[in-house]
Order: C-alpha cells, then sequence, then structure tokens
C-alpha cells in the first residue's frame, strides 16, 4: 500500500475507521491493550500468542464498517494455558444500550468457540468511548434492568444476569496521561484527535503541547502513514474552514508538517479526481 493511501471509509466513518487503522492490527493493539487491562492481567497474557479474530461469523452486525476488533491470546491461569478473546469496541457517541449489544456480541463468541472446542471461553469486553460530554449511557445491563435488582425486596441481584464491561472514557484522559501511554507517537495522536476533534477551541488549544509528538511521527514511514491518516479525519471532521486555521496553526508550530500535507492533499485530491472520472 502507498504510504499516502488511506480507506475509503476514512470519509464516510472517519470515527470507526481511524481508531481501527491504528489499532487493527496485533502489535499495534498490544500496545493498547496493556495500556487498558488491570496490571495483573497484563502479566497474565502470553503476548506472542496475541491475534486478530474475524467478526463477520459471530454477529451480522460486526460487519467490516464496524469499528469492533476481536483479539484472542493465550493466558497463563490456574488452570493452566487456556485461549481467551478481547472484544475491543469503540464508541464515538453514546448508545444507552450497548451493554445489551455486547451480551450479544459475547454470546455469539462462546457459541462459536464452543461449537469448534467444546469449551466456553474467557471473553473481555472493553469500551473506548470519545463521546462528546463523556460517557452517559449504561454502563452494565443492570442499569437497563427495570426495575432495578437491586430494589426488589427479596431480590438477589446476582438471580439477574449482568454484564459490565471495562469503559475507558477519553474524555476525562488528560494530554499528560495519553502522552505517558507507552505506544508509537502516531497512536498516541490518533486519541488526541479523538477526544477533541469535535471541540475546536480545545483542540487548537492543545495543539502546542502535542507538537513534539507530531515530529516524532515524521520521522518513520509508517508512523507517517498514520499521521497522514490522522491529518484526513481531521479535514474531514473540522470541516474545510476550521481545518485549513488547523493547517496554518500546526504549520506554524511544526513546520516540517507543511511539506508533508502539501504533498500528501495534493495526492489523495488527485485520486479524487481519477476516481470521479472514472465513475462518469
Amino acid at each position: 500500500m502507498d504510504l499516502f493511501d488511506l480507506p475509503a471509509s476514512l470519509t464516510k466513518t472517519p470515527h470507526d475507521s481511524l481508531f481501527k487503522a491504528g489499532f487493527g492490527a496485533p502489535r499495534q493493539a498490544e500496545s493498547l491493550l496493556r495500556q487498558l487491562l488491570p496490571p495483573l492481567l497484563v502479566d497474565a497474557v502470553d503476548w506472542s500468542t496475541l491475534g486478530v479474530e474475524p467478526t463477520e461469523h459471530i454477529n451480522p452486525k460486526l460487519d467490516a464498517g464496524r469499528s469492533d476488533l476481536l483479539f484472542s491470546a493465550v493466558i497463563h491461569s490456574a488452570q493452566g494455558d487456556v485461549p481467551f478473546y478481547v472484544l475491543l469496541e469503540h464508541q464515538s457517541t453514546v448508545k444507552d444500550d450497548l451493554p445489551l449489544r455486547i451480551v450479544g456480541y459475547v454470546q455469539g463468541i462462546w457459541d462459536l468457540h464452543r461449537r469448534e472446542h467444546q469449551r466456553v471461553p474467557l471473553v473481555i469486553p472493553i469500551v473506548v468511548s470519545h463521546a462528546t460530554g463523556g460517557w452517559t449511557g449504561a454502563t452494565c445491563v443492570h442499569q437497563l434492568v427495570t426495575p432495578s435488582p437491586g430494589a426488589v425486596p427479596g431480590m438477589d441481584p446476582r438471580w439477574v444476569p449482568n454484564l459490565e464491561p471495562l469503559f475507558y472514557d477519553l474524555a476525562s484522559a488528560t494530554d499528560a496521561l495519553l502522552q505517558q501511554w507507552n505506544m508509537s507517537a502516531s497512536r498516541r495522536l490518533i486519541f488526541w484527535v479523538l477526544r477533541d476533534s469535535r471541540n475546536v477551541e480545545q483542540l487548537f488549544s492543545a495543539l502546542p503541547r502535542w507538537a513534539d509528538l507530531i515530529r516524532q511521527a515524521l520521522m518513520h514511514d509508517e508512523e507517517t502513514k498514520i499521521f497522514t491518516q490522522v491529518l484526513w479525519y481531521l479535514k474531514v471532521v473540522l470541516g474545510d474552514e476550521n481545518f485549513e486555521k488547523f493547517r496554518v496553526l500546526l504549520s506554524q508550530l511544526v513546520p516540517e508538517t507543511e511539506e508533508t500535507m502539501h504533498t500528501v492533499f495534493e495526492y489523495w485530491e488527485g485520486r479524487a479526481r481519477e476516481e470521479g472520472r472514472e465513475e462518469g
């Protein structure tokens, strides 16, 4: 793939596509999962076995256009080394029924694994949210049940099936925290723009604090490729007027980005013209 190629879906579903571009491969997913999972669990995983699993056989809603990612690996436990799964769900908006939807996904993973291996595997669902204003929806199934199991006399909440995914809300993550994450510079930039892209003033005010990481992202081709996708994401989400303001400010703070931006947008706009002629 050319350095400046980008998924067509980055224009149609920008949030989801950027997330998948950054963390859809095992090596990059490992860096993220190491940040999100509890330390003891991180130590129990054999990361050399981490792999990407297809989702289309689990639930028809988990198609290629969605952001859901499914990974498998071997985990060390008191019962020996066994396979387990991590379902990584990215949310750009609040969906109150999300816990119920995840129950369906987990059930699908259980059913498929049980058919093939005669065991019910461990599945850990993780939700990464950058919903505007923070996540305000339900975080577990019990919050959706009416009446609440705990509000009924004589009712033990354990009798009612529940699932509480591991939630990470980017709205509460500071620049300092995200910049300390142990992953490549361009991947940390992804979390910054996901968090701030729909708040233009916040995005612009934070830009100087991210200048050093932007410089790092320009040092290697793989990093530059992700950074160009970050730029295109911002162009789509911000719109032409606000993106031009961002581009000018970025050029002032990190002048070395000017050549990259000129080259990449000239390339993409040329591709768009060619595709338009072919369709016409």
